[in-house]
């Protein structure tokens, strides 16, 4: 897969279940380690960053699809 997106442009991936777009996203915030290729930010590839995470969380946003509220919790 090869993508390219440029700073202020929002971006979707889509595809059936099991087309790979969760691992993508999760190697991209480094999730999952990459089995091969490269992944770029400008001029950095992201495997140099998998050392220091604090630095990719700064850079790259990912909200999975998980419903992560507190089932009991009332509006009240």
């Amino acid at each position: 897969m090869s993508f390219g997106v440029k700073q202020g442009e929002v971006f979707a991936l889509l595809g059936v279940n099991g087309a790979g777009k969760s691992s993508t996203f999760k190697c991209l915030s480094a999730g999952e380690p990459i089995s091969g290729g490269q992944i770029k930010l400008g001029d950095t590839e992201i495997s140099e960053m998998y050392l220091k995470p604090w630095l990719l969380d700064t850079l790259i946003g990912y909200c999975p699809q998980y419903d992560c509220i507190e089932p009991n919790l009332t509006v009240e």
